[in-house]
């Protein structure tokens, strides 16, 4: 509702006003606990069985993959040349495990343990 105040200017009421907040309120809440209340163990709504069923063979084959041959697991194969190093190599074979664990921990994502290791 819009009044005059004192002044003559147009105003929204007080009563208007809490009204408009009370119904922000309201409508956050209700946005919050439908947020809230979704399920978690429901699968999306766009996954069919067939989709489940893809994601599990794909899974499969990568845990059955060997990490010498698989160029996605270098975190694998970047502990094993950090072992490799632990049985204190020659210093020609320590420079190569060195250069290998630092392209493998690059490509892992952690640059600052490949700094080091150079």
């Amino acid at each position: 509702m819009v009044v005059r105040n004192h002044y003559g200017i147009k105003c929204i009421s007080a009563w208007t006003r809490a009204y408009c907040l009370e119904f922000l309120i309201c409508a956050l809440l209700a946005i919050l606990a439908a947020l809230a209340h979704k399920p978690q163990d429901a699968p999306a709504f766009y996954e069919s069985s067939g989709t489940r069923k893809m994601a599990a063979l794909l899974q499969r084959i990568y845990k059955e993959q060997d990490w010498k041959t698989d160029p996605n697991k270098v975190a694998v194969r970047a502990q094993y040349y950090k072992e490799m190093l632990q049985a204190n190599p020659d210093l020609r074979s320590e420079l190569k495990i060195r250069q290998a664990l630092a392209e493998c921990e690059l490509l892992a994502g952690d640059t600052a343990d490949a700094i080091e290791h150079l």
